[in-house]
């Protein structure tokens, strides 16, 4: 029985900028837009929180979890355990 070595498809250079910037930009959202308002207690997220019964702890950890998740996607190294993450 002989077994053969699949190659891993190639991306060309530009679907792989792409798709890093797609990276960078939805890190960056989640990060300041909506993890931040959390943790500096916009009024919207405060409102929000207080309606599902959750306390402020609840607010500043999610918060941090979406601001670390965030960064975690812009670094190569932690990016697909930072988007397991903030899927959970």
């Amino acid at each position: 029985m002989t077994t053969t070595a699949h190659a891993a498809p190639t991306r060309s250079r530009g679907a792989h900028r792409a798709l890093w910037t797609l990276q960078i930009l939805l890190g960056l959202f989640i990060a300041i837009a909506s993890g931040a308002p959390k943790l500096w207690g916009d009024p919207y997220a405060v409102q929000i929180f207080t309606d599902i019964g959750a306390g402020d702890w609840f607010r500043y950890f999610i918060g941090v979890v979406e601001v670390v998740g965030g960064i975690g996607l812009v670094v190569a190294r932690v990016a697909g355990p930072a988007a397991v993450g903030l899927m959970a």
